[in-house]
């Protein structure tokens, strides 16, 4: 009997020794899953009212976030990457404030009192402070208060560590600590929203500076080329590009009296939406964008010019021969014609006659080579040779650094920077 109790004696305090292990295991697990997740989350605190940082404000207007200072909506994007920093911060360990407070004073770890940026929900604030950072890690302290509680923690960003090799580099880097620290000195110029286009557009037609329209329904040009087809894909490229740009700055508000030297225009959708580029604005030189449908004064880059001034001739296809050349003469007149065959690499003359297969091929290339631009002018310069292939009858020239070839109603232009084959021995062996 004795024995028995003994041993449901030592029963009771393994069973208790379990348990005691058990609970402090479940807490530990509790706790590391606590800060694995991020400690950041506004999920539950309903809909974002206004950010305040040290340098600027965002509130809400009109169900949308704008610069407080200047009135101009906010980019999604930028501020969705303005929260997705934030979220990627895990405590390496949280701190008792209490505890804390009372051995060592607050700024000991929080020396700056305005490094804090401040969310106002409809549910919540949610105070966020960054403190000073570790000088043996990459970790630094943060401090997340709302109306309910306060959390200190060591914290670090978890994000990957790009361009950092060696595990000592990622421990005593500051790179992701500056990152952070820079959400709390973002100016205006990060928020506005600088995209001259807020959402992507369908478009049926353009009208490029007045001179010609891009149909994108039944995708031609307007005029249309003589006997060429146009560049599907040109068309579409060009209205993505143009709906992708971006400005430089944005003037909000301005006064479009202020705006001179008209350079071209845009218009898209039979005129509901315009574009014009002006070269000054207020005596400033510069690239300025006017819009119809913004109250916003876009400065473009130097690089987005290009589109005001997009020849309808990028949008046909300026090649001779869109086909496999095969059969080939050329005629260097005074009776110097060589009829040529091409098939499968090989490269032979009429007659037995040897050719010279590099030189032939030079020429096939031009010829199947998109030209820089079109003329309809008569060519008044040295005529080099004629030449025919699959019922198309050219006349080549010779002018400075191009060679043309003139065909139907259009002269090609070729720009080439290596001398062509253009006398008739050149060709022989």
């Amino acid at each position: 009997m004795k024995k028995n109790f003994i041993l449901f004696g030592i029963f009771v305090v393994l069973m208790s020794m379990i348990y005691h292990f058990e609970e402090r295991n479940t807490i530990a697990i509790k706790e590391k899953k606590e800060r694995e997740s991020s400690f950041f989350k506004v999920e539950d605190k309903g809909d974002l009212l206004s950010i305040q940082t040290p340098v600027i404000n965002l509130v809400k207007k009109d169900g949308k976030l704008v610069v407080a200072k200047t009135g101009y909506v906010v980019e999604e994007e930028k501020l969705n990457y303005f929260f997705e920093i934030l979220s990627l911060l895990r405590a390496q360990r949280f701190l008792d404030p209490h505890l804390l407070s009372q051995k060592i004073s607050e700024k000991d770890f929080f020396p700056d009192e305005k490094q804090k940026i401040i969310f106002t929900f409809d549910k919540d604030i949610v105070e966020f402070t960054l403190g000073d950072k570790l000088q043996t890690s990459r970790s630094f302290y943060v401090k997340i208060k709302t109306k309910k509680e306060q959390r200190w923690a060591i914290a670090y960003d978890s994000s990957p560590n790009v361009g950092l090799y060696t595990k000592e580099d990622v421990n005593n880097s500051d790179f992701q600590y500056t990152r952070v620290k820079s959400l709390f000195y973002l100016d205006e110029t990060y928020f506005h929203d600088t995209r001259l286009f807020k959402k992507t557009l369908k478009v049926t037609d353009a009208l490029i500076d007045k001179l010609y329209s891009l149909d994108l329904i039944k995708y031609k040009t307007i005029p249309s080329p003589k006997n060429l087809d146009v560049k599907k894909d040109s068309i579409e490229a060009f209205i993505k590009g143009l709906q992708k740009l971006r400005a430089n700055e944005i003037i909000y508000p301005f006064d479009p009296t202020k705006l001179s030297k008209k350079m071209s225009s845009i218009s898209l959708n039979n005129g509901n939406i315009s574009l014009s580029l002006y070269r000054l604005y207020q005596g400033k030189q510069g690239h300025y964008v006017m819009m119809n449908t913004d109250d916003a004064l876009f400065k473009i880059n130097p690089s987005a010019v290009p589109f005001f001034f997009t020849n309808i001739q990028d949008f046909w296809i300026k090649k001779i021969s869109l086909k496999k050349i095969e059969d080939l003469k050329i005629n260097f007149g005074k009776n110097k014609v060589l009829n040529i065959h091409v098939k499968n690499g090989k490269i032979k003359g009429q007659n037995n006659v040897k050719i010279k297969k590099e030189q032939v091929l030079k020429l096939i290339n031009i010829l199947n080579t998109e030209a820089d631009y079109l003329t309809e002018k008569d060519i008044k310069g040295k005529k080099a040779f004629e030449i025919e292939f699959d019922q198309t009858k050219l006349k080549a020239f010779l002018n400075k650094d191009e060679i043309i070839f003139t065909e139907g109603v259009y002269n090609y232009h070729l720009r080439t920077d290596f001398p062509i084959p253009q006398r008739y021995k050149e060709y022989l062996e």
